[in-house]
């Protein structure tokens, strides 16, 4: 008797080719399990878990009239940041001075636990707000660090004689 195995249109090709069917699950498991891996792996490995994206809160910058003074831009900072996956990648920024203008300024660096927002926008206005939304256990400091202290004064005119 022969143990040569002929195929039929109802043959299995797994089974012809010497897989069992639980074989083929533990290799499908395998692979899917794999995506998953390369998934993390291009995503950075750090996928941002839902509790942690529910459990933030909002803070308000101080020092508005005590910083720095700086005519060529504003820089804000948010300090006591555990990593910098957690530091905010904008804060919102509300100027005003006979008009209102709100506008997200970017993450610029981060460096040692501190977040740096940095634009050079709107320099003839003054800041009234900035906001940012941060992990609830965040205990740090935001503030504006410098930036235009008021008009420049007008240079004085020159005398000829």
């Amino acid at each position: 008797m022969s143990e040569d195995k002929n195929l039929t249109a109802s043959s299995t090709p797994a089974v012809a080719i010497g897989f069992s069917r639980r074989n083929i699950a533990v290799l499908l498991a395998a692979m899917v399990g794999l995506a998953v891996l390369v998934s993390l792996l291009m995503s950075g490995g750090t996928g941002v878990t839902t509790a942690h994206a529910v459990d933030t809160k909002t803070i308000d910058v101080k020092a508005l009239t005590d910083h720095d003074c700086d005519a060529t831009e504003w820089q804000f900072v948010i300090t006591q940041i555990d990593s910098e996956a957690n530091a905010p990648d904008f804060i919102t920024v509300t100027w005003a001075n006979g008009v209102t203008v709100t506008e997200d300024v970017q993450l610029s660096k981060f460096t040692g636990g501190v977040a740096h927002y940095v634009t050079t926008a709107h320099l003839d206005l003054t800041v009234v707000s900035a906001t940012a939304d941060i992990y609830a256990g965040w205990s740090g400091q935001f503030n504006l660090s410098h930036g235009p202290c008021g008009p420049s004064p007008s240079p004085s005119p020159t005398i000829t004689s």
